[in-house]
């Protein structure tokens, strides 16, 4: 056990020493920062100015590459914005020390629904894209990419993580559990940085998102 939390510790750490202003990985503290109630008026909101960063935040990790959405621009992202600008602002509540039966219903909701606004056509948004979607607005789940996946598909070989549903983020709430010192060490030390300025804002990074950064960054590891 103590071999896991130093290896936890070491891993995040990795990950955090290329988070500056201008890194691909910090588009996920602005897409954060711009759509968490503390920041975000739903009434006032400027559509073209959501769209774009998370338009953005989404060609920062790769969810445009290969993808449906490369025969759209960020204009088909409107029914998505209208979606999240319309949510109860109790999802932003919602983070993996209470995944109660209750919060994993709502994310397995907002989940589905993300995809319903998101589809163009007969093309249908990936786990991928959806939860990515879900972890840079919500804050609420990890992104179920390829190194998130592999790296939790071995820790826990009972799920695949290629659905968000129920059992996965069960599973994640045990690794929560199983690392909750760890976890709740980086969270209250980890703050979002502010796109005009560079400095930390006064949003902490989820611990759904620590967890994110903690099965990329061990996949990487593996990988390179």
């Amino acid at each position: 056990m103590a071999h896991q939390k130093k290896d936890f510790r070491i891993t995040v750490e990795k990950y955090l020493k290329e988070r500056k202003p201008n890194h691909r990985y910090t588009a996920f503290d602005y897409c954060y920062n711009h759509f968490h109630p503390k920041n975000f008026d739903s009434m006032k909101f400027d559509m073209k100015e959501s769209c774009l960063v998370l338009y953005n935040y989404l060609a920062n990790w790769w969810m445009l590459r290969n993808s449906f959405l490369m025969q759209a621009n960020y204009e088909h992202l409107i029914p998505t914005i209208r979606y999240i600008a319309a949510s109860d602002p109790h999802l932003w509540k919602i983070d993996v020390d209470c995944y109660t039966d209750n919060n994993i219903k709502n994310i397995v909701t907002t989940c589905k629904d993300i995809k319903e606004k998101l589809a163009l056509g007969k093309f249908k948004p990936s786990v991928i894209l959806t939860t990515k979607i879900l972890l840079g607005v919500y804050g609420f789940v990890p992104a179920f990419d390829g190194k998130f996946g592999n790296t939790f598909r071995i820790i826990f070989e009972d799920c695949g993580f290629r659905s968000c549903n129920a059992k996965a983020c069960q599973r994640i709430r045990t690794f929560y559990e199983d690392h909750k010192p760890e976890i709740d060490d980086f969270h209250k030390s980890i703050r979002t940085i502010d796109f005009l300025t560079g400095k930390t804002t006064s949003l902490r990074y989820p611990k759904a998102k620590i967890i994110d950064m903690y099965g990329f960054q061990k996949a990487g590891l593996k990988n390179g």
